[in-house]
């Protein structure tokens, strides 16, 4: 299964907190992780974030960065689909960065449907939630990976196979 981890996943992995042994288990059991190309830039941000607000530590923060780089070397990093996250943005009422998060992987299933020559390869999602414009969580995603079922608004566990109705609309 080729994984996409938006930048909450990215980060639980790099630092302990609640939540990183699954994702560090999922990023094990993908064959490929996936990340849009702007998830780098939040998770410095995130990892600068958390290292003020727990003290200054400038020998944590470069540890960070370094595991990030390392961990960043093995991603498929995909480009930004600015039309296509403008125009999810639009339709589910979200922020800039989580439509473009939903639209990155919403064309990486596209693209896996598309060429995989022996049938569609499985593409999971590894993200927090989605948040709408007021920046409330408007769905939080099952704590395992799944895939977004786009026309259909629904999000499936890829681990169960439960399928749930996703109200994006906030």
């Amino acid at each position: 299964m080729i994984l996409y981890a938006d930048t909450s996943a990215v980060v639980k992995a790099l630092l302990l907190e609640r939540g990183s042994s699954d994702v560090e288990r999922w990023f094990r059991a993908a064959d490929e992780v996936a990340a849009s190309v702007i998830t780098y830039a939040e998770a410095c941000a995130a990892l600068g974030r958390s290292t003020r607000m727990l003290g200054p530590d400038d020998a944590t923060l470069a540890a960070s960065l370094a595991a990030l780089d390392e961990q960043w070397n093995e991603f498929f990093v995909l480009p930004v689909p600015e039309r296509e996250s403008g125009q999810v943005a639009l339709r589910h009422g979200l922020r800039g960065m989580d439509a473009v998060q939903l639209a990155t992987a919403m064309d990486l299933r596209a693209l896996a449907r598309a060429h995989a020559p022996l049938g569609p390869i499985p593409v999971g999602m590894c993200v927090r939630g989605v948040r709408g414009p007021s920046g409330a969580v408007t769905r939080r995603l099952p704590r395992s990976p799944a895939t977004w079922e786009p026309g259909r608004g629904r999000i499936r566990d890829v681990s169960t196979g439960a399928s749930v109705r996703a109200d994006l609309s906030g």
